[in-house]
């Protein structure tokens, strides 16, 4: 297995304000904003754009992995069952939200094909409690139709992590990151709404990007590899077997069959 893990600014893509980023619309409902160091979210509203996000997706792809999360909204009281309203795609590179409650809570035939491929390895984190319930609730589909799965939390699991080690929590020890939002925050987000305000859309695709780095920069790092280092500036690549020992190997192979055990 390789990863390819993207030098990032984070300081600047942490700092950034997507109302003062280059945004270009592409089609009504379908727009793209421009992160520094070249980051690109793709907000998707409109279903028959689908097939042309993916496209961009595919295009950005350096490695298998794509991250994926979902949103929905806030659930206050006893019985209520929000279905999703975001689904977060992303490569090391490029973040695509899909705002299924703008298309009527459906996945569009592409995207479908895309959660099925065997060529992709979706990248979940702590799947299995909320995330996989919502997606059936809502989708009628769960892990057992996606083509490749992994969970961010049973790698990190198998390579020393504490069980159930957060997002947040693994952004902080593997990348030395704050994620730029909390629990208050996060609980009075309205993600149904008509229009969703920069800041919005920049957490939800940082959910997606940051996993995925998160996960890379483990592998990278956990697994016997020498430790990256962005010599050659930000946005470059490097590139990197997964494991380059025995004992490193095996750890992988632990890490990567405790996670699909661990899918329901």
């Amino acid at each position: 297995m390789q990863v390819r893990l993207r030098c990032e600014d984070w300081d600047r893509v942490m700092a950034a304000d997507l109302s003062n980023v280059p945004c270009l619309k592409l089609a009504p409902g379908f727009e793209i904003y421009i992160m520094p160091g070249g980051l690109q979210v793709l907000l998707l509203e409109d279903a028959a754009e689908g097939g042309r996000a993916l496209q961009l997706l595919r295009a950005s792809m350096r490695d298998p992995f794509i991250a994926i999360d979902l949103e929905w909204r806030p659930q206050f009281e006893r019985g209520e069952n929000h279905p999703v309203a975001m689904m977060q795609l992303a490569s090391s590179s490029v973040a695509v939200l899909i705002r299924t409650c703008r298309i009527r809570y459906r996945l569009p035939p592409e995207l479908k094909e895309f959660l099925a491929d065997a060529s992709v390895m979706l990248l979940g984190c702590g799947w299995a409690s909320n995330d996989e319930r919502k997606m059936r609730h809502t989708f009628g589909i769960g892990r057992q139709h996606f083509g490749r799965f992994l969970d961010l939390q049973k790698v990190a699991e198998s390579l020393g992590f504490k069980r159930r080690t957060g997002l947040a929590r693994l952004t902080e020890d593997v990348l030395g990151l704050s994620l730029p939002k909390d629990k208050v925050t996060r609980s009075i987000r309205n993600w149904e709404a008509k229009r969703l305000i920069p800041h919005k859309i920049k957490y939800a695709a940082l959910d997606a990007l940051v996993a995925g780095h998160v996960f890379r920069k483990l592998i990278m790092t956990r697994c016997g590899a020498p430790r990256p280092r962005c010599a050659r500036g930000k946005g470059a690549f490097m590139t990197q077997q997964a494991c380059t020992s025995a004992a490193a190997a095996q750890a992988a192979a632990a890490a990567m069959a405790a996670a699909q055990r661990a899918a329901p």
